[in-house]
């Protein structure tokens, strides 16, 4: 199973937005926020997983995707909301970003955690039928 972008409780993603929301009035949104992420909740992955075991199916691809297209500034904009929060959003590119903590990165293993994070946000999330060849595609 190759789920997209899953939020949940202690997700790796939305949480940790939600957190830099919280902690900080300005938020750098890396490229404009222009990635898309179609995220499935971990619900529909659990379900899912246990929908694979029971079938005992072998050697089958699943690709896991929401229903739901989103740009990372409108999910950025709808964490500010949920948590109440009034932030500025700041046009980052990703070049610049990338190339600061590659080069924080050679004295610091933090930040080669935080290069491989920002390089994860720097890609589209996105699956659909005709461009995962050899997958199938599960909408829940």
């Amino acid at each position: 199973l190759r789920p997209t972008v899953i939020y949940g409780k202690d997700d790796n993603f939305i949480s940790k937005i939600s957190a830099i929301i919280r902690r900080t009035k300005i938020v750098p949104m890396i490229d404009g926020g222009k990635y898309l992420w179609q995220p499935i909740s971990v619900i529909e992955v659990v379900n899912e997983i246990w929908d694979a075991l029971i079938s005992n199916q072998k050697n089958i691809v699943k690709t896991l995707a929401g229903k739901e297209i989103f740009t990372q500034k409108q999910i950025f904009k709808s964490v500010a909301e949920s948590n109440k929060a009034h932030v500025l959003f700041v046009y980052v590119p990703s070049y610049l970003i990338i190339g600061v903590l590659y080069m924080l990165s050679v004295f610091s293993p933090k930040m080669k955690e935080r290069l491989a994070w920002i390089l994860d946000f720097t890609q589209d999330k996105v699956y659909e039928p005709k461009k995962s060849f050899g997958t199938f595609l599960v909408n829940v």
